[in-house]
């Protein structure tokens, strides 16, 4: 409710929102409610994967960032928000079960 009233209220110019990582917490159960979530804002959210975002015990990368590109999309990719250029990085790797 507090976004929504900040977002709001905000009318000289775009509002948008970034949430930097962590958004299931080893729970990727969760990725469809948090999708859920932030489709009810009247702003666009931008998601960046964090290390409790990957599928843990999982022998490649590949694999652990599977769940969030499903529900998300890319785990590396940037974007143009007015005359700034954002650049999203996933900087963990997982080899061999582990960070």
């Amino acid at each position: 409710r507090d976004l929504r009233e900040t977002a709001a209220s905000i009318t000289d110019r775009p509002v948008y929102g970034i949430a930097l990582g962590d958004l299931v917490h080893n729970d990727m159960s969760l990725y469809p409610t948090y999708c859920a979530g932030i489709a009810d804002f009247d702003f666009p959210v931008f998601s960046v994967i964090g290390n409790h975002d990957h599928v843990q015990n999982v022998a490649t990368d590949r694999e652990a960032v599977k769940k969030f590109e499903e529900y998300l999309g890319p785990t590396c990719y940037s974007v143009e928000l007015g005359e700034l250029h954002f650049i999203f990085l996933d900087n963990i790797v997982m080899k061999n079960n582990t960070l």
